[in-house]
């Protein structure tokens, strides 16, 4: 599982969010599951301080390797400065998006390796009772292995469960257009060029 985590201007819900995807958690989902926060920040103080925090909240998780918490280089973003604005969007709503594009894919590239199946979430849920018993039944029992994506949440990205397999791939084609589109509707061209057939 995936969790992409930004400064909020109010109030963070991180904590509260682990809190609620580990105390769903059976003890063998524990040990089956890793859960990945990416603090998609470039402050050091910031990402350190929200790291530290994680540690002494969840040092037996951290321990386990049922929770890991990275953070990208400063480097690892282009210069948001000369972004030019699409779909009517301010300056800031394009930078925002791009960034936010880039952060899914980072995410996903140290992710890729670390299970069968990844789980895009948000930093701000309440987990459902079961709800990873309930995605990974769910995905056992398709009738194919063809699909791409596997949806549990309606709202944009969230939810949303990869083969870890496929990873390289949707990353690969979000990188070529990470400017131009939000990752909902990069998500909807990747299915329309792997999935669909125009001849049908």
């Amino acid at each position: 599982m995936g969790i992409p985590s930004v400064r909020r201007e109010v109030h963070s819900y991180l904590t509260d969010t682990l809190h609620s995807l580990i105390s769903e958690l059976s003890p063998q989902e524990k040990e089956d599951s890793v859960i990945v926060v990416l603090i998609a920040e470039t402050d050091s103080q910031y990402t350190s301080a929200v790291t530290e925090n994680i540690k002494a909240l969840f040092p037996t998780e951290i321990h386990s390797g049922l929770l890991e918490v990275i953070s990208p280089s400063p480097h690892f973003y282009p210069d948001f400065s000369r972004l030019r604005e699409s779909f009517g969007d301010p300056k800031e709503r394009v930078r925002w998006r791009t960034k936010q594009n880039l952060d899914y894919c980072f995410l996903m590239m140290y992710a890729q390796s670390k299970g069968i199946y990844y789980v895009q979430l948000e930093d701000d849920i309440v987990a459902k009772p079961n709800y990873l018993s309930t995605m990974k039944n769910f995905a056992l029992q398709q009738p194919s292995e063809d699909w791409m994506i596997l949806e549990f949440s309606q709202l944009g990205f969230i939810g949303k469960m990869f083969k870890s397999l496929d990873l390289s791939l949707i990353v690969e084609f979000i990188l070529m257009f990470y400017r131009d589109k939000p990752i909902d509707w990069l998500l909807d061209h990747i299915l329309w060029v792997k999935v669909c057939n125009p001849e049908k």
